[in-house]
């Protein structure tokens, strides 16, 4: 993760002299609505030793702001994932596997510090809600894990044009502090039992986090398509990565794949 960090500030500062001048990209309001096809992978020690694999389906609303100095935008994207462990040799019959869903929820903000006559390069940040449930199959023992972070990431965003129709966004953030919830078993301790377990069993659970007790990367590729003066169509791609090794023994690494469509119109 340090190396990470200090490639985007390297990035970063190696542009920050050149001035920036007017970019054809989306300027204005925009509200986007799309579809996604994820692929995940993940190793959940709290329900199982193994690795599991799977895809699905994921959809997106949002609304973005963009001006000649900014960027702002809020995304809400809710994900369905099936998969099935890893098992080497693969077993000819049926075996169970696990229901992955994910939903998260995103307020960023990006401003411009610098680029050039083909693209900006702007900084900022995200205050990010993100819950990841994953329904673990198994005979006599189904478990649900569960995950819930909620903080403030840091970015960097560049965003450019390849000729008066076709532009492109992407972006990366990784997350400085925040709040981590993850219970060990369905939201109490391994050593805890409650007949009628409260919310604040859960609560118990939730501690604040830096990189050393979580840490994550996300990144985002989108390529717009102008239609109309109004309307674009919108081409994503996207790979995030998640570990934390809480709790203590029973550390979560997670990551993801998609590519999507975004419709995007302005308002």
């Amino acid at each position: 993760m340090k190396k990470i960090i200090l490639s985007i500030l390297l990035f970063t500062s190696t542009i920050l002299g050149v001035k920036a001048q007017d970019i054809a990209y989306p300027q204005g309001k925009f509200f986007t609505i799309g579809v996604g096809l994820p692929m995940s992978f993940s190793n959940d020690k709290t329900i199982s030793p193994l690795w599991y694999l799977g895809s699905g389906i994921e959809f997106k609303v949002g609304f973005l702001k963009n001006t000649v100095t900014s960027c702002s935008r809020f995304d809400i994207v809710i994900g369905s994932i099936k998969e099935k462990p890893v098992l080497k040799p693969k077993p000819k019959f049926s075996y169970s596997g696990a229901d992955f869903s994910n939903m998260k929820f995103a307020h960023s903000y990006y401003k411009r510090v610098g680029g050039n006559i083909h693209q900006d390069v702007l900084v900022g940040g995200q205050f990010c809600v993100q819950v990841a449930l994953r329904s673990h199959e198994a005979t006599g023992n189904n478990r649900l894990g569960f995950m819930l972070f909620t903080g403030l990431k840091a970015g960097a965003m560049t965003r450019g044009h390849h000729d008066a129709k076709w532009s492109y966004t992407s972006n990366v953030n990784i997350p400085i502090i925040g709040m981590l919830g993850r219970p060990t078993y369905i939201g109490l301790p391994d050593i805890e039992f409650k007949v009628s377990p409260g919310p604040m069993n859960f609560f118990k659970n939730v501690k604040l986090v830096t990189l050393n007790k979580y840490c994550a990367i996300d990144v985002n590729i989108e390529i717009n398509q102008q239609q109309k003066a109004w309307k674009f169509n919108r081409y994503t791609g996207n790979f995030s990565y998640q570990y934390t090794p809480s709790p203590k023994g029973k550390p979560l690494k997670m990551g993801q794949y998609s590519l999507g469509y975004d419709f995007m119109v302005k308002r």
